[in-house]
């Protein structure tokens, strides 16, 4: 060992000694063959069987464990509301708000009527002399006020021709709309959003009855609390923690300390669809209100019996011990650029057990530290443990795993390395259905811009549907009122070969992202949603996207340019479902983004010429 005079390091040097075989085959060195016990002493001599170790065997250990549940939660820039354990993280994180199908419209418009007849012939019995409850008055007057979308819309204007074509082009969806509309149905999502902007006095549109007003109340408290059964959403005290102009999920949690502050722990880059402890970092810059909850602090001493940690395939202590051959490591497949795969096997082939287990069980949704562990070996003595990686932050070549990132503090480099385990209250495999929005984030270098190809749109039934079909249907659809229309000005006949063309079109499903200045910055810039244009009726008409994705809100969109990378990205959206641990069932729309698959071309030309055809 000799000292480095420029960084005052020791320059550590080591060598291992390989067996390297002279042959090919070897077979003849795996057959462990043995001969005359004067050999086995000597093999027994090399692996190193005699040379002892005046060491003992752990027997118990005893831990002692400070528990922390979490007090406080939060969503994006929202503010800090005391948690509660009654929904995983998931829901609680990812719910959106999804795009209102007409199955669930007609749904919840059949479940709406069914409290109220509950409900009115419960008013019928108990008040004979009042203004009696009628169902099919009550029918007719939520169909009035709360109705579905109209099957075949004003093709005079120009909204009504796009919705028309939309929705025709779905055969399944214009027939269940017109067959719901001809049998009484109405938009019960309609009624379900006017109970939710007020649950404790519903202002409804119609005039009602005054001796109707408490059983309706009551009628619609029991629809709200079954809608809520049916769909986490979201509402005003509880938004979206998505972000869509980074096109991540944004959260923070606290659980309390002893001396009265909180540990924060943020996650500012969730999209993987999976939530766990390594998405979350230690903020120690960040603040979160008082809770109003008591803090739940639990420091616990228990005593366990530590055993050996094993796995599937382990190679025995001894070498002459006979293993177990279900695991085949000769059948492993590693090519020269699976570096993982080589390394895990090695250190399953080459190294041997010193681990140990002890069991501690924690409960869910709290911060844990374990504040020491004391083993005590055969021989009586007991050892303190300390962790692993602990305060190893100065040295560059000091690291650790399963541990919580902690951020540094404002006007530090470093901290000291957290070893608490943070156990987040979430689900393991969720039931996911399949897309029903999915986009394509895609660079077009040629016109230096960012397309957003809607590649799944919905579908008006709470399913999905391929959006490049969708759109071409809608164009062709298009195009066949427009001809048919006869008030439309035909362009003029002319015997030149050539004819201008200001610019082609585009698919229906992409919308474009124009590269914008950032306010208050000349040189940084960020993507803002375009639209096509749509001559309807002689007439510009946008192109709206038809997923929520690319509309979260009534205000100009803007990405961040740095989301949509080379590769691009996809974003998508499904319905996930999941029992917590009370047996509660949760259904829930959630967002994922994953890479995408690279750079792509929309074909949009401008200043052509082309042939007439004769």
């Amino acid at each position: 060992m000799r000292f480095d005079r420029c960084l005052c390091e020791p320059f550590r040097a080591w060598n291992r000694v390989e067996p390297r075989p002279r042959r090919e085959d070897l077979t003849q060195a795996l057959q462990a063959q043995i001969h005359d016990p004067l050999w086995m002493l000597t093999r027994q001599w090399q692996f190193g069987e005699f040379q002892g170790e005046d060491t003992g065997s752990a027997i118990f250990a005893k831990l002692a464990v400070e528990v922390s549940r979490l007090s406080m939660f939060q969503l994006a820039n929202n503010p800090a509301e005391p948690y509660n354990h009654d929904a995983p993280f998931e829901a609680k994180v990812e719910r959106e708000a999804f795009p209102w199908d007409l199955k669930t419209r007609v749904q919840a418009g059949v479940q709406w009527l069914k409290f109220v007849d509950v409900f009115g012939a419960r008013f019928n019995t108990d008040n004979p002399s009042q203004p009696q409850y009628t169902p099919a008055a009550y029918q007719a007057l939520f169909q009035a006020h709360f109705p579905l979308p109209d099957p075949e819309p004003d093709l005079s204007q120009a909204d009504g021709f796009i919705d028309h074509a939309s929705l025709t082009t779905c055969r399944p969806a214009h027939q269940f709309l017109t067959l719901a509309s001809g049998r009484g149905g109405f938009d019960g999502v309609g009624v379900y959003l006017r109970v939710a902007a007020n649950p404790a006095a519903v202002a409804w549109p119609m005039a009602v009855n005054p001796t109707h007003h408490d059983w309706l109340a009551e009628a619609a408290s029991a629809f709200y609390r079954w809608f809520n059964d049916l769909y986490h959403l979201p509402d005003t005290a509880h938004p979206s923690g998505w972000n869509p102009q980074q096109l991540e999920y944004q959260c923070l949690c606290a659980a309390p300390k002893p001396d009265g502050t909180h540990t924060v722990l943020k996650a500012e880059e969730y999209y993987q669809g999976h939530l766990d402890w390594y998405a979350f970092d230690i903020d120690p810059n960040a603040t979160v209100g008082n809770s109003q909850q008591p803090a739940k602090i639990e420091t616990k001493v228990v005593s366990v019996i530590p055993t050996e940690a094993r796995f599937g395939g382990m190679p025995n202590p001894r070498w002459w011990e006979f293993e177990d051959g279900h695991i085949d490591f000769g059948n492993v497949q590693a090519t020269n650029t699976d570096l993982a795969k080589s390394v895990l096997v090695e250190f399953s082939l080459m190294y041997s057990n010193d681990w140990f287990l002890v069991p501690l069980r924690i409960p869910v949704g709290s911060l844990s530290e374990v504040k020491g562990i004391v083993i005590l070996d055969v021989f009586g003595q007991r050892t303190l443990i300390d962790p692993a990686g602990k305060a190893e932050h100065e040295d560059w070549t000091g690291w650790s795993l399963f541990h919580l990132t902690e951020r540094p503090h404002t006007g530090e480099l470093h901290n000291d390395v957290d070893t608490r385990l943070f156990l987040p209250p979430v689900v393991v495999n969720p039931l996911a259905s399949e897309h029903v929005e999915a986009v394509s984030f895609i660079r077009d270098e040629a016109l230096n811009l960012v397309w957003a190809v809607e590649t799944r749109i919905p579908d008006y039934l709470g399913q999905g549907q391929d959006g490049h079909v969708a759109g071409r249907q809608v164009r062709t659809l298009m195009e066949t009122l427009m001809e048919e229309d006869t008030t439309a000005t035909a362009p003029p006949p002319t015997d030149a070969p050539l004819t201008y063309q200001l610019s082609n079109t585009v698919p229906e499903n992409w919308i474009p992202f124009l590269p914008v200045h950032t306010p208050g910055d000349t040189r940084s810039i960020h993507l803002q949603r375009g639209s096509m244009p749509r001559f309807i009726y002689d007439a510009v008409q946008p192109v709206r996207p038809k997923t929520s994705l690319l509309r979260p809100d009534v205000k100009p969109y803007f990405l961040f340019e740095e989301e949509v990378g080379r590769a691009g990205t996809q974003v998508t959206a499904t319905f996930q479902r999941t029992r917590w641990c009370q047996g509660e069932t949760f259904t829930w729309y959630g967002l994922q983004k994953i890479t995408g698959r690279g750079e792509g071309s929309s074909g949009l030309q401008f200043d052509t010429l082309k042939p007439n055809k004769k």
